[in-house]
Parts: C-alpha cells; sequence; structure tokens
C-alpha cells in the first residue's frame, strides 16, 4: 500500500511537473501585461468623441482622410494599444487580423481537415513559434498588443498571432523549404531603395519603400498611418494596417526611415527578438544608423530578416541582414543601395536556403536588378516623383516588356508603398486597392501632422507609375480581382475564374492568366480543356522559366489524362530548357520545377499528388 502511494505521488509530481512546463511553453492570455489597475479604470470611463470627421478618445485621434485612416497614438504602451484598439474596433474585425490569427484554416491543404486537426496544429504553433517569440518580446510591446485586445474587444492571442505572420514563415523554412517551398506561402516579399547626393536631383535623401505581403482585398481598405509620440522615445510614423504593430516602412522625429525585408536563411529560430519589434525599437530609441546597428547587436536576434536603414542626416544608408547569430552589413555606393529579399552580404549568402535552392530568385534578383537598372537611368534626376515611377514599375526585366503582373517591381502582392524625403519630413502614401504601387501617392508632412495642422506639402499627389499599355493594367485589375476572390472563398472558383477569363480577353498577350486558369481547370478535372489553354500559353511571349513551368503542367495535365508519352515529352522538354539555360537566377530555370519534372519521369502524377499544383497568385507559389 505504502509503495502504491509513492508511485502515485511520483506520478502526480511528474504530471503536475509536465503541466507546469507546457504552461510555460504556451502563450500567456496576456492578464500580466495589464498596467495599474488605475489606468485601465481611467480608460473604461473614457468615451470616444467625434467632431467634423475627426474621432478622439484620451490623447488619441483619428480620421479618415484620402482613403487612409490616421491615427495619433500618445501614452504608456498599454494606453497606445487601446487607443488603437477602441478607434479602429471595426476596422480591426474587418482586416487583416482574423486572417492572419488563423493560419491553419486559411492554407489550402488544411483548410478542409477537422476541426480538431486545425486546432492541435495551431496549438503546435502556440508551441513551437508564438511562445518563444512572446518570451523574447520586451514587454512594453506585450502591453501594447494587450492594450489593442481589450480596447477593441478581442482576446490577446488572436491579435498576438496576427502580428507575428512573418516571425512563423521565417520559424518554419528551414524545417519544411527542402521538401516544397509552396507550403510556405511564400507571398512574402519587399523592396526597398535609397539615393542621395549625386544620385537626386537636390541632393537629398530619398527612401522608396514596397511592402509585398498576404491581406488582398483587406489590408489596403483599412490601411493606417499611425503617428506615435511614446513616452520618453521618439516620435514615428508608420505605415501599416489596422491592428497591427508592424513597423516595416517608418519614419522617426530623427529623420531615420526604415524598411523591413523577409529573409529565407537558415539558422532562424523564434528564441530571439522580432524582427517586427526591432523595427519598432530603432525607431523609438535611434537617432542615426550607428545607433540603430548597436540595437540590434544588443539584441539576440529572432528569424531571418534585412532592413534598409537611411539617415537624412549623413545622407547615408546601410543594408543590415541577419540571423540569430550572424549579421552582414552593406554600405551604400555612389548615392545608391537597394534591397530585397535574397543575400547581398558575404556573411548571409553562404546560409540563404532560397538562393541554394533557386526559389523565387528570379522574383527577388529580378526587383533588385530592375531597381538598379532604373537608378542608374535617372541618375542626377531623381526626385520623389521619379522614385513613385520606381515603385510602380512594371517593366519585366527578362521579358524585357512592360506586363500585368509577373516579374515586376510592382508585384500583385504588393499592399503598402511609400516615398519619404525625410529631411523636409515628407512621405506619400501610395492609397487604393492592392496592388497598392499601382495608384497614386498622397502625400504628408510629418510635422504638421503631429502638432494636427493641415500639411503644407508640395507636391500633394505624386502620379506613380504610368502604364505605356492600358489593357496591361486593365488586365491587372481583373487579374486582382480574381486574386481577392480566391483569398475570400477559394471554394467559389466561379467568380475566380470569371475574372481570370476578363484579365486574359483584356490582356490576351500575358501568359500568366492562361496558367493560372489551367491550374483551376487541373483541380476540377478538365484535364482536356486545361491542356488546351497551356498551349495557347506557350505561344506566348515568356521567359525561360515560365516556359518550363508551362511544360511541367502540361505533363502533369496529360498523366492525369492518362496520356504517359505525351507526358513524358513534356517532362523531357522541361529538362531540355534546364540543359539550356541552366540554374541562371534570371534566366535559369527553377529547381523546383526541374524537381517535379524529375519526379514526373521516374513516375506518373496521379491525383493523389494534385495539392503539388498550387494555386497561387503571386509568383505562383516558388516556382516562377
Amino acid at each position: 500500500m505504502r509503495k502504491s502511494m509513492i508511485i502515485l505521488i511520483i506520478l502526480a509530481a511528474v504530471v503536475g511537473l509536465g503541466y507546469v512546463y507546457l504552461q510555460s511553453r504556451v502563450l500567456t492570455t496576456g492578464e500580466e501585461y495589464l498596467p495599474d489597475s488605475k489606468v485601465i479604470e481611467r480608460l473604461k470611463v473614457i468615451k470616444v468623441h467625434e467632431k467634423d470627421g475627426v474621432y478622439t478618445f484620451d490623447d488619441a485621434r483619428m480620421e479618415r482622410r484620402d482613403g487612409n485612416i490616421i491615427l495619433h497614438l500618445k501614452g504608456s504602451p498599454y494606453e497606445m494599444g487601446y487607443q488603437h484598439g477602441i478607434l479602429l474596433k471595426d476596422d480591426i474585425r474587418e482586416g487583416v487580423v482574423p486572417i492572419f490569427a488563423d493560419p491553419i484554416s486559411h492554407v489550402s491543404e488544411y483548410r478542409d481537415k477537422p476541426a480538431w486537426m486545425r486546432k492541435l496544429l495551431l496549438k503546435y504553433l502556440e508551441f513551437a513559434v508564438y511562445a518563444p517569440v512572446e518570451r523574447n518580446t520586451p514587454q512594453e510591446y506585450l502591453e501594447e498588443l494587450k492594450g489593442i485586445a481589450d480596447g477593441c474587444g478581442l482576446d490577446y492571442k488572436t491579435i498576438f498571432i496576427a502580428n507575428f505572420k512573418s516571425d512563423l514563415a521565417m520559424a518554419m523554412m528551414p524545417k519544411v523549404i527542402e521538401k516544397r517551398a509552396g507550403d510556405l506561402g511564400l507571398t512574402v516579399g519587399c523592396s526597398s531603395f535609397a539615393v542621395s547626393g549625386p544620385a537626386t536631383l537636390d541632393g537629398k535623401l530619398i527612401f522608396g519603400r514596397n511592402t509585398d505581403y498576404s491581406g488582398q482585398g483587406r489590408w489596403g481598405h483599412h490601411q493606417t498611418i499611425v503617428f506615435y509620440e511614446p513616452k520618453d522615445n521618439y516620435s514615428y510614423v508608420k505605415v501599416s494596417t489596422a491592428g497591427l504593430i508592424k513597423c516595416n516602412s517608418a519614419m522617426n522625429e530623427m529623420g531615420l526611415v526604415i524598411g523591413g525585408h523577409f529573409m529565407g536563411f537558415s539558422g532562424s529560430s523564434p528564441e530571439g527578438v522580432s524582427f517586427t519589434i526591432l523595427e519598432n525599437e530603432i525607431m523609438r530609441k535611434a537617432k542615426n544608423i550607428k545607433e540603430a546597428i548597436g540595437i540590434l547587436k544588443e539584441h539576440h536576434l529572432g528569424g531571418t530578416f534585412g532592413f534598409l536603414i537611411a539617415d537624412s542626416k549623413s545622407r547615408d544608408a546601410v543594408a543590415i541582414e541577419a540571423t540569430d547569430d550572424v549579421m552582414g552589413i552593406r554600405a551604400m555606393e555612389g548615392g545608391s543601395i537597394c534591397l530585397t529579399n535574397f543575400a547581398t552580404t558575404p556573411e548571409l549568402k553562404k546560409v540563404d536556403l532560397v538562393a541554394k535552392y533557386n526559389l523565387v530568385m528570379r522574383d527577388m534578383v529580378g526587383r533588385y536588378t530592375r531597381l538598379e537598372e532604373l537608378i542608374k537611368e535617372n541618375y542626377g534626376r531623381i526626385t520623389p516623383a521619379v522614385a513613385a515611377e520606381f515603385m510602380g514599375d512594371h517593366l519585366d526585366i527578362v521579358a524585357g516588356k512592360e506586363r500585368g503582373t509577373g516579374i515586376t517591381i510592382c508585384a500583385s502582392n504588393n499592399v503598402t508603398s511609400v516615398v519619404f524625403l525625410p529631411e523636409e519630413g515628407f512621405f506619400w502614401v501610395a492609397t487604393g486597392v492592392e496592388p497598392a504601387c499601382s495608384n497614386r501617392y498622397i502625400g504628408f508632412d510629418f510635422w504638421a501632422e503631429i502638432k494636427g495642422e493641415r500639411p503644407d506639402i508640395s507636391p500633394e499627389v505624386l502620379s506613380g507609375y504610368q502604364w505605356k499599355n492600358k489593357s496591361h493594367k486593365q488586365g491587372l485589375m481583373a487579374f486582382m480581382e480574381a486574386y481577392i476572390a480566391y483569398e475570400q472563398d477559394p471554394r467559389d472558383t466561379e467568380q475566380v475564374l470569371f475574372h481570370l477569363g476578363r484579365a486574359r480577353d483584356v490582356d490576351p498577350q500575358e501568359p500568366i492568366y492562361n496558367r493560372m486558369i489551367a491550374r483551376l481547370l487541373i483541380h476540377q478535372g478538365d484535364y482536356h480543356k486545361a491542356i488546351e489553354l497551356l498551349h495557347t500559353s506557350l505561344n506566348l511571349p515568356q521567359s525561360p522559366n515560365e516556359s518550363a513551368l508551362t511544360h511541367l503542367l502540361l505533363a502533369q495535365a496529360y498523366d492525369l489524362e492518362g496520356k504517359r508519352e505525351d507526358a513524358l515529352s513534356m517532362y523531357q522538354k522541361v529538362m531540355a530548357l534546364r540543359g539550356k539555360y541552366g540554374r541562371d537566377y534570371l534566366l535559369g530555370i527553377n529547381d523546383m520545377v526541374c524537381g517535379f519534372a524529375q519526379k514526373g519521369i521516374n513516375s506518373p502524377f496521379t491525383t493523389r499528388d494534385i495539392h503539388d499544383i498550387s494555386i497561387g497568385f503571386h509568383t505562383e507559389t516558388g516556382l516562377e
């Protein structure tokens, strides 16, 4: 009896310790990040007031102007978060937060799985990624997130998970990249550049920034320009969307500008300070590039990322690329510097998985090369207006022609585009439906906004990119309607196909539209029609890799029809294109396309493999 009691006590202790351990490895409820009860009681009795379209709450104010939400926050971290939440309550609920907060249900591979399975997978991500991110996040940002949650009436976990979407992709990338890049939803990309001195018309520093991200159909409708006035720190402005503290397009009162970039390096870990937090830290606490670098060096870094940081006072800029234990810094040369989403420093080139496996490198290198080309062509004449044209550029550098969609600086998944002139405190924000960079840019004056005055900025509006062929723009607009329809309900293929058909009809020379329709038809089992469209697509001007991708899809469709010889012929053409063009980032053939072709040569493609044909509206999920 005594022995049995001892065993039970030991088992109870083990279970108890295990429970305590597991509780320490999951997200908290956020209750420990609440401020003093007096602060909470004070906020609870304050009402939102409206006068002439300006809404005020405590020391915060919000208005909707020229298609943007203008939000001013002031106070402690929790107070600023609460102000954000209560003034944008509906925008947060209708925007990207509900989508970003459920990364399992909104991935095609899992959306139809049983609810218990999706819940279990999300709990795994909480254990493996989100809880480590939370443990390494400075308290002030957790207080701000708790404030947003309490202000808008959503739970803390929802707000937290939504804010660290990039960190999930960064943490999981090394684990699955050798399996299949498409599983990651590689729709994250960004383009930034800085020019000054001999490169600009008047020598002043100009910073151009595109954020390419998820959230089509939701981000732009709730685009939020947030002016922060934190206690004991520098004031700054960021361009984001409702409910997020992301700060990857931002400028502070000292004239420091930052652009944040997702990177695919090995060595990524959530056990460090997130780049989302580091962006805010730099804006709040750094007055120059040296101090910004110092902030990065004093923290243990989480994830893998790049920053382009520019200082208007010195008219200098640097690109910083980092993992948890490696950092590379590249200086501006000849008055210009660019950054997209691949390693450009010797330290990080060694660990760049995206480059190693040649995944979406045509997109990343293509945008980078085109930016450099535009800077060279306009050297000495660059103004904010010219910079806005750069950010909306639609020339495919490999195809050598304007395209509605494809590998262009203005990507179809662009959600934010900004041009900064920090010496003047001016910035212009692209405003409208995605892609943001296809719209006009509305001007803002940082100092006038901080003082509550109407901005006096010239020019008030930047026109942005001027299309050479209107059919390309019309095709893109229809394509984006298909993109947004798919994001809202991927099961409503009738709507998606309708809009893709419109895109093809107004821009019949764009091969991507036929390929996208063919992908959907293959999933529906209409292999014959898909094959017809793919053959049509092959006859249109396109890059070698696009041709290889079209041959791959043809091969898979032929296999599904039971036409093995035709399928083998197409697989072999993919490999022949690889033999001709190699794996050059711009002209060569993507490693994944070749891998799928070799797999098809070894064994027929069947309906069990249908998930390999992803429906991706940006760079065709890693294969482009």
